[in-house]
């Protein structure tokens, strides 16, 4: 990581830190006095010795009193700094995971869908834990051992020159070994943290495919992936720990040799009579407070280039490209023409890569209309859902929703327009009055039921002995499929939107309930406006129009029996799914 980078990330922890400079500034000043109670530890043990030396039992009880009375307030005060900064580091995470889940939820679909689940969690739960350590205690650490470093040093160098810059030579010592590790480590931490974050995805999708992976019997090509994953993050971690272990064992053996010499010196300005035994003792004593900074300083190398590799990874994800309002007005000379359209696509071109998915496509809907869009698999059709909902926004052509580009409508405001329904239902953990309110918390329980009735849910919810206070499970998964695209179809209905978008959300049910809905859909809200995807063409018979899509566009409209009397891409299309569900209840006839 480059220098700019360690500036930039300071300087964004201070800013999302800056509620809580208080706890920062109170560290500091337990420092100043954290010193001091060390520095009288030493000179009153000093005393306390030389006393004893001579003999004078009341002099050294009370020096050896103080002695204990600072040990202890010593202990109290780095027991309180240590408190104050593990506050100030749990509250900045909490308010990093904020930040984190905001630009998360409100960073562009195509910048999200850059990274896997598994690799966000992990960013949010564990690195912006680790993120805020770089000011707590990794920052504050430093300046508290360089302040006891600097007040030993005074103190010692009174008591005796020599053997003080003998021990203050030994501290950069300790310092360039951290540095050197350090630096090994780095790239290291950086692989580490990424295969930390590949492991987690992978366990994360095998335990969310429990029953694809039973059926397809792939339970050994799960679990040998999974553990790949986990060798390979044990393999960055032991590098990691062997590296720390040789740092901490060169750092010993710098600290006990620098003791050797200053206790072979000491002994011999003792025997010279030009120390006495209690400043020996007090400059051993505090000769380590002296070192043990430098020692530390050296170890905190490693946590610091932990801890800024989360960090920057944190404000990787804080950094996200949000989605905003408007990004340009339409220039067609057309658009004054379709005005009065309730949505309009103009000359819309669309990739996600390289592949154009749509080419000039060009449709408009008249609000309270009930259209289908079919066509082949991968054609397009979802691409028009994520572009109306601006997921995405079009590389060419303009979208228009009530007489005005969407871009210039702002994201809430447009999705507050919108009930959408995908195929991959989403249910949370709750009840399911829960998840069919979710949206509309204030709904009132008969416009819960009416939404109920509508999705062909009434039957289901009063079978239930707790009825809409049921609890759903994690992902729904005691639920069916059926049963679980009905009540998500029941919270777009409660959403009470102008425009219901349907997204194969009618895939799962069975042909009876599916009539149930639809005929519901057209009388009952019949000044919504609804757009169906649909693979199964026997549904477009309920719709007031069907568009085809086809290599990117248009390629027919019209009401299902108008379609098939121009025996076009329609009509084969429809054969063909006829005769793909023909040859399967064959098929079922001899199993």
């Amino acid at each position: 990581m480059k220098r700019r980078n360690y500036l930039r990330i300071y300087m964004q922890l201070f800013k999302i830190s800056s509620p809580w400079y208080v706890l920062i500034m109170c560290a500091l000043l337990l420092s100043f006095l954290l010193t001091y109670a060390n520095i009288s530890m030493a000179d009153y043990s000093k005393k306390a010795v030389d006393f004893a030396v001579g003999k004078d039992m009341n002099k050294f009880t009370r020096e050896l009193a103080l002695f204990i009375f600072f040990f202890f307030l010593s202990i109290i005060i780095d027991s309180a700094q240590q408190y104050i900064l593990d506050l100030f580091n749990a509250r900045s995470a909490n308010k990093i995971r904020t930040k984190m889940m905001e630009s998360y939820l409100t960073s562009k679909y195509k910048e999200i869908s850059k990274y896997r689940t598994g690799d966000i969690e992990n960013r949010i739960l564990n690195e912006a834990t680790n993120a805020p350590g770089v000011l707590s205690h990794i920052t504050i650490g430093y300046i508290t051992n360089v302040i006891i470093a600097i007040g030993s040093f005074i103190y010692l160098y009174r008591m005796n020159t020599i053997l003080a810059l003998i021990s203050l030579g030994v501290g950069p010592l300790l310092l360039t070994v951290g540095t050197i590790f350090g630096s090994r480590m780095r790239k290291i931490i950086n692989e580490r943290m990424q295969a930390e974050s590949e492991a987690l995805s992978d366990t994360q999708e095998a335990l969310a495919n429990y029953n694809f992976i039973k059926a397809y019997n792939v339970q050994r090509d799960i679990v040998n992936r999974v553990r790949y994953r986990w060798q390979r993050l044990f393999d960055f971690q032991f590098k990691i720990e062997l590296i720390n272990r040789y740092n901490v064992l060169s750092s010993a053996w710098i600290k006990d040799l620098s003791k050797i010499a200053l206790y072979g010196i000491g002994g011999y300005y003792i025997y010279k009579k030009s120390m006495t035994p209690g400043t020996l003792i007090a400059f051993i004593q505090l000769s380590s407070n002296m070192i043990s900074p430098f020692l530390q300083m050296s170890y905190m190398l490693t946590s610091l280039v932990m801890a800024m590799a989360s960090a920057e990874r944190v404000f990787e994800i804080i950094g996200l490209e949000k989605e905003t309002g408007i990004v340009q007005k339409a220039s067609y000379k057309d658009v004054k023409e379709k005005q009065n359209e309730y949505i309009w696509f103009c000359g819309v071109d669309f990739k996600y890569d390289k592949d154009m998915v749509l080419n000039d496509l060009s449709f408009s809907i008249q609000k309270g209309e009930k259209v289908c869009i079919v066509g082949e698999s991968g054609i397009g059709k979802s691409t028009i859902f994520r572009l109306l909902m601006r997921f995405y926004d079009p590389c060419e052509g303009v979208i228009l929703l009530q007489g005005k580009d969407i871009r210039e409508y702002n994201v809430d405001e447009l999705r507050s327009k919108i009930a959408y329904v995908h195929q991959d239902t989403v249910l949370f953990t709750g009840t399911i009055r829960d998840n069919i309110v979710l949206g509309k918390e204030d709904a009132t329980e008969d416009e819960i039921y009416e939404a109920v009735k509508a999705a062909g849910l009434y039957e289901f919810i009063s079978s239930l002995p707790e009825g809409l206070d049921t609890r759903v499970s994690e992902r729904g998964s005691s639920l069916s499929g059926g049963q679980k695209q009905r009540i998500s179809i029941a919270r777009a209905l409660l959403k009470d939107a102008p425009i219901i978008l349907l997204d194969e959300a009618l895939s799962a049910l069975d042909a009876e309930t599916e009539k149930h809905i639809l005929i519901s859909l057209k009388n009952l809200y019949k000044e919504k406006t609804i757009i169906l995807i649909t693979h199964r063409l026997s549904t477009t018979a309920y719709a007031d129009r069907v568009l085809v899509v086809d290599d990117g566009k248009i390629a027919e409209q019209g009401n299902f029996e108008e379609l098939l009397g121009k025996q076009g891409t329609f009509y084969k299309l429809y054969n063909s799914k006829v005769k793909t569900e023909n040859a399967n209840r064959e098929a079922a006839v001899f199993r």
